[in-house]
């Protein structure tokens, strides 16, 4: 028996010493001097051979006892030195319930740095837009919803929890990773749910996309959707993609239909900026559009010219960018 090597489980990790097996062998040789031995306390075989016997399993005792000790000290020591960090709520895979309401994991929920990412604080806005779509957009069970820039389906689960199902729901994402998690937690249930990627070229979500050319057109039918929603989509978007867009919104949208946007607006400004210095506070970007802020007027003739009128700006609804609510221009 060797009693000598005590490994580490995993490597780079705080040690886990074979404790148990130690205990178990020393338990073993304990047993064994008194059962098949008959050694008990106060008595001492006679037998040479069957003495020396005892005499080594006693020895091998003693030092399985030690190795323990050293053992039970070298964690001590790591222990000490070592302040345990606090746990951290981690994210999995299947999502976090949020009341009643599976939600996609931390990391598929895109914040600013330094914003709450807390599941209330993400659903309960997700709910208040969507009662806001309620309201401000005739969203009801009969809609049907384009959600462009849909992510991990976000708004898709707002108007289950506070609509239900609808005639239709088709979210639009370039990104994959986020529209696994829909494709596996939401379409299933909800068959009326359906999300596509487009692998559209943008430089702030997907660099690596096909560019739009004049002949783009999203995989819709004509006036197919009455309601069309755009959450921070236009906000990292330049003038050509965005007429683009209106274009097509123009085919499939339905005549009395509305199309929703949140964009950065503001009056006494260069027509476009890509990161503009100074806006908001900001000084630097790491990545291109990271923000496309818009000359208001300059933003308001190119739905113009795209045969779209403004019906209203909301100030309530969200704190930075402006809420804009379109509809077709009539004939």
């Amino acid at each position: 028996m060797n009693f000598g090597e005590l490994t580490l489980v995993e490597r780079d990790q705080m040690p886990t010493y074979r404790i148990r097996e130690t205990l178990e062998i020393a338990r073993g040789i304990k047993c064994f001097l008194k059962l098949d031995v008959g050694v008990t306390r106060g008595q001492v075989p006679q037998d040479d051979q069957t003495q020396r016997r005892v005499q080594e399993l006693e020895r091998q005792l003693g030092n399985a006892r030690e190795e323990l000790a050293r053992t039970r000290e070298r964690l001590s020591r790591k222990g000490g030195r070592k302040k345990a960090r606090p746990e951290r709520p981690r994210d999995k895979s299947d999502g976090v319930a949020y009341d009643g309401v599976l939600l996609p994991p931390r990391s598929l929920r895109p914040t600013k740095k330094g914003r709450d990412s807390s599941e209330e604080v993400y659903f309960e806005a997700t709910r208040r837009e969507v009662d806001w779509m309620v309201e401000n957009l005739g969203l009801s069970t009969k809609s049907s919803v384009l959600d462009l820039g849909c992510g991990s389906g976000r708004i898709a689960l707002g108007i289950l929890d506070r609509v239900g199902e609808i005639r239709g729901y088709r979210g639009v994402d370039v990104n994959k990773r986020f529209l696994r998690w829909a494709w596996r937690h939401i379409t299933p249930e909800h068959p009326n749910f359906q999300f596509i990627h487009l692998n559209a070229k943008n430089d702030y979500y997907n660099p690596e996309g096909e560019r739009m050319d004049n002949d783009f057109m999203l995989p819709f039918g004509e006036c197919e959707f009455d309601i069309i929603c755009l959450f921070s989509v236009f906000t990292h978007m330049l003038t050509d993609d965005v007429r683009t867009y209106l274009k097509e919104f123009q085919r499939i949208l339905q005549p009395k239909g509305k199309v929703f946007m949140t964009v950065n607006l503001e009056d006494g400004v260069p027509d476009v900026t890509n990161n503009p210095i100074g806006y908001r506070g900001r000084q630097e970007y790491k990545r291109p559009l990271t923000t496309v802020r818009y000359n208001r007027s300059f933003f308001e003739s190119l739905l113009d010219k795209s045969g779209f009128r403004v019906d209203g700006y909301d100030p309530n609804l969200r704190e930075a960018q402006r809420c804009l609510i379109a509809s077709k221009k009539t004939l």
